[in-house]
């Protein structure tokens, strides 16, 4: 298929989406183009899972008040990682899913799923689609990258595209 808008945005993460949002203020001749999970960084393995285990452990801390408010036993609790990890993604997927999926989504043909390689300056090729786009926004985000002097040890190391996919925490 050939295809030729006025902007392509390549990238559905944080930049992506904002920049989605100022060129749909000026026109509907724009195409998406995400290649990966959808939703953005922050939403799916930074900033708001992160605050989710962050508030679960600050509930846990605060049992060393409940004795002070009546509540007796708190020495009792236990947390279990395996419901705390997943509830964590329970929480993210409601965010990731429910909100950013459905408002990319719901952009029909205007989302295109894979990765852009340019063919010129004005030219993107994704899979069997050329794209001809009078502006192209590149706002691919990043992804975690470790030294490759650490390979022996990469075994043992998770990234934070890994860490809340844990059903649970190796021991320590």
């Amino acid at each position: 298929m050939k295809k030729e808008v006025e902007v392509a945005i390549i990238g559905a993460g944080s930049a992506g989406l904002y920049a989605l949002s100022q060129v749909k203020k000026e026109t509907d001749n724009f195409l998406l183009i995400n290649d990966g999970p959808y939703g953005t960084t922050c939403a799916r393995v930074g900033c708001m899972p992160s605050k989710s285990l962050i508030r679960i452990a600050e509930y846990y801390h605060s049992r060393e008040d409940f004795e002070k408010s009546g509540i007796k036993n708190a020495n009792a609790l236990e947390v279990s990682i395996p419901d705390v990890l997943q509830r964590v993604r329970d929480h993210r997927d409601l965010l990731v899913k429910g909100n950013i999926k459905h408002s990319i989504t719901r952009l029909g043909d205007k989302v295109l799923s894979g990765k852009a390689e340019f063919i010129n300056r004005n030219t993107l090729k994704v899979g069997d689609n050329e794209i001809v786009a009078k502006k192209i926004i590149i706002a691919t985000g990043s992804t975690p990258v470790f030294d490759p002097k650490w390979e022996a040890f990469k075994e043992h190391i998770l990234t934070t595209d890994e860490l809340f996919e844990q059903e649970d925490l190796p021991p320590t």
